[in-house]
């Protein structure tokens, strides 16, 4: 689950009244709490002594003010996959 306060969800989910007046967007104000549900898979191996690689796939779905806002609904999606990879060195220590 995350959450976010008023101030970041209007940054990425609001449609200020000048902002509406040029997009064609109705305008929308959206208050703070749940932004989404979802679920991480991740895995990491060693590569050695020092190196690892991870991977990581994830599917959160936007509730709430943020999937009701005119952006999500007109120009995004209310499901929100994303995956990556990460490097990893650990410095120090013995293993």
């Amino acid at each position: 689950m995350t959450l976010g306060d008023a101030k970041y969800k209007n940054a990425y989910f609001g449609v200020t009244p000048a902002a509406a007046a040029t997009s064609g967007l109705p305008a929308y104000d959206v208050d703070g709490g749940i932004q989404s549900v979802g679920v991480t898979a991740g895995y990491h191996r060693m590569l050695g002594r020092r190196w690892g690689v991870a991977v990581y796939g994830r599917y959160d779905r936007l509730v709430g003010d943020a999937a009701d806002s005119p952006i999500t609904r007109e120009l995004g999606s209310r499901s929100q996959p994303s995956v990556g990879v990460a490097l990893s060195y650990t410095f120090g220590g013995d293993r």
